[in-house]
């Protein structure tokens, strides 16, 4: 029995199977991604933004109305509650990849790392017995088809070179770093979370292709996502924060008064905290949506029908901010 055998054309298959799986990974990852950041039709960041920055302009034409400033509160919260969710939730994906948890992970680095050690455990123990029965002149076309498929199903996880060695075994490397040599196998461990590393042998591993690398860049991506989330989000709170303390409320009070220094719109400073000022949530009437006041007092008196400040909020919508790398809220 003769078993025909390409070297050529398994390698091929092997590269490719390779870079499908980093593919197939990083495609399935992004979808869920995509999925948690547009969110509903109706319930999603962008409709939240448009509805905060309508709110602004209705309370502009209506500055000394509570309903439309109780409105504005409403979505305001709606529109933090939003920022933070998000957060959360990317967070909480990325930690389902870590840590094989969670609903959302498309498949998960652990579960992977260990198909990953128990193909290399199985091609190790092939090889041992590949090298005894061939030195005893028995047949192991069987053994050697299927330690070439368990080759192919490790390369779909990680990127391996097969050394195929004089005495029959294989010798398989990830990134330089031996995963099995003869008979001996070697684990890949997960050595840090943030970014994440991997280790063979207690070495350093920089796998750039298979499912593991897709991980890898899906996990990278999360991090982009969150950090643009909280620039968003960081600037948001400065931009209308730095307006509202320069109005009036509905009491004549300038917003930056020692009398309430936290008078601020927002509190928080990113995407992890970004709440509306619980003080504003109490009393409606807090809100600056003025420019001046009637009368400095005392008492100060408000200017009624003044909306100034409210509109040059709303006004935020289209306006590029420098440090959105000079977009509009919306655009970035």
């Amino acid at each position: 029995i003769v078993r025909e055998y390409d070297q050529l054309k398994e390698d091929t298959v092997k590269s490719e199977l390779s870079t499908t799986g980093n593919h197939a990974q990083t495609a399935s990852v992004l979808k869920d991604l995509e999925s948690i950041m547009t969110g509903s039709t109706d319930a999603n960041l962008s409709v939240r933004l448009q509805e905060f920055w309508s709110s602004w302009q209705d309370l502009a034409n209506n500055s000394d109305s509570l309903a439309f400033r109780t409105i504005l509160l409403q979505r305001s919260q709606a529109l933090t509650n939003q920022f933070t969710d998000l957060n959360n939730n990317l967070t909480d994906y990325k930690s389902g990849i870590l840590s094989g948890t969670g609903d959302t992970a498309s498949g998960s680095l652990p579960r992977e790392l260990d198909d990953i050690n128990s193909f290399a455990t199985e091609i190790a123990s092939l090889n041992k017995t590949i090298f005894l029965m061939s030195s005893r002149g028995n047949d192991v076309n069987t053994l050697m088809d299927r330690r070439d498929v368990l080759v192919n199903d490790l390369s779909a996880k990680i990127n391996v070179d097969v050394v195929r060695e004089d005495n029959q075994t294989y010798t398989i490397t990830v990134d330089g770093q031996n995963l099995v040599t003869g008979f001996d196998a070697n684990a890949i461990t997960v050595s840090n979370d943030n970014p994440i590393q991997l280790q063979l042998d207690g070495l350093d591993i920089n796998p750039t292709n298979g499912a593991v690398a897709g991980f890898i860049a899906a996990s990278a991506e999360i991090d982009n996502l969150v950090a643009g989330l909280n620039t968003l989000a960081s600037n948001l709170i400065s931009e209308v924060n730095s307006i509202h303390l320069t109005g009036y409320d509905l009491y004549g009070q300038h917003a930056s008064d020692d009398y309430d220094p936290a008078h601020t719109f927002f509190s928080g400073t990113d995407a992890t905290d970004i709440a509306v000022n619980n003080t504003i949530i109490e009393d409606p009437a807090l809100i600056a949506a003025a420019a001046t006041r009637y009368s400095n007092g005392p008492p100060p008196l408000p200017n009624i029908g003044d909306g100034a400040q409210a509109l040059a909020v709303a006004a935020l919508c289209s306006t590029n901010i420098t440090n959105l790398h000079n977009l509009t809220f919306g655009q970035y």
